[in-house]
């Protein structure tokens, strides 16, 4: 099989390092402890814990919301704001949690 070798347009390798330069991380909410399909109804933004990967998930990168149980599958698709810090859940998010740990936790997200 012949080969060739092509010159893309800039415009084209810009699209690519555009696609390559962030990532995409599976955010998984358990309803039995957390109401993420109201908390996204409602809210604006929201803090999540990450354990696995917080040293390479980064402002920018798509996320997609999975909720766990009988109807698992993702809910949402969003972009992650900041990159991974410690905080506490905001204000408006805790009357979401269903497990009141949760709500008080100071966690990575």
């Amino acid at each position: 099989m012949a080969q060739t070798n092509v010159n893309w347009p800039e415009y084209v390798r810009d699209a690519v390092r555009n696609v390559t330069a962030h990532s995409a991380w599976l955010f998984q909410a358990n309803p039995e402890r957390y109401d993420v399909l109201q908390a996204i109804k409602d809210l604006d933004q929201l803090t999540w814990t990450v354990s696995k990967y917080a040293n390479r998930i980064r402002a920018g990168d798509k996320a997609y919301i999975w909720e766990s149980g009988k109807e698992a599958g993702v809910i949402a698709v969003a972009r992650v704001l900041s990159d991974p810090e410690q905080m506490t859940p905001l204000e408006d998010e805790k009357p979401y949690f269903r497990d009141r740990n949760l709500a008080e936790s100071e966690s990575v997200g």
